[in-house]
């Protein structure tokens, strides 16, 4: 039994030293070049307009609505393995982004114009609120629960910035009531009654509480 337990400790430490070493060869990966270059091209080829993305410009929201749009490997290639991307945030009078969360990164976020409510809740239910003015930083830790409200009547302003070329967004209204989930299960889940409809990706949802 003790030669059993003594090979099964030494199949253990083989595991870990392999996906410890797998992981320095995947971290080493990224430093292989300066900067990430597409199959078709090369550095003779590539110039300033390659680290330039226009698609920011003009960026305007629509009456009594949130809108965004971000820059991330997906529209911007050269940030691929540079670990950054970023959105603008436009909050129109009583707009809201509604609770979301990032997979990949934390979000660092700068108010530009406009007074925002934000807030995250923590893997122990815990809510982290503040109100935060032109200036002003808030950051949201990678992976948790948060929203973003304008409850003034200005049109409010923020870029964020991530520590991903790829972050994610969750929405969880859509996600939870827009992805074919069973009624009975979003119904014992949410404790709510039989009035609750879900369709094609758009939810309509009356219910009380009890």
């Amino acid at each position: 039994m003790e030669f059993l337990a003594s090979k099964s400790s030494v199949y253990l430490a083989i595991i870990l030293l392999f996906y410890q070493a797998l992981g320095r060869v995947v971290a080493d990966m990224d430093l292989t070049d300066d900067f990430f270059i597409p199959p078709d091209q090369n550095t003779t080829s590539l110039n300033g307009k390659y680290f330039t993305y226009t698609g920011l410009r003009g960026f305007k929201g629509q009456a009594n609505t949130f809108a965004s749009r971000k820059a991330t490997v997906k529209e911007f290639p050269a940030l691929t393995s540079l670990g950054v991307s970023v959105m603008l945030l436009e909050f129109q009078p009583q707009a809201v982004n509604p609770p979301h969360t990032h997979p990949r990164a934390s979000e660092l976020m700068y108010m530009l114009d406009g007074i925002l409510d934000v807030a995250f809740v923590d893997s122990t239910g815990k809510l982290y609120s503040e109100t935060v003015r032109q200036g002003d930083l808030f950051v949201f830790p990678r992976g948790m629960v948060h929203h973003q409200f304008n409850n003034g009547t200005k049109v409010a302003k923020a870029v964020s910035s991530f520590g991903h070329p790829n972050p994610g967004t969750i929405n969880l209204p859509i996600t939870l009531f827009g992805t074919q989930i069973p009624n009975g299960v979003l119904k014992k889940s949410f404790k709510v009654d039989d009035q609750i409809w879900i369709g094609n990706r758009k939810t309509v949802m009356a219910c009380e509480w009890v």
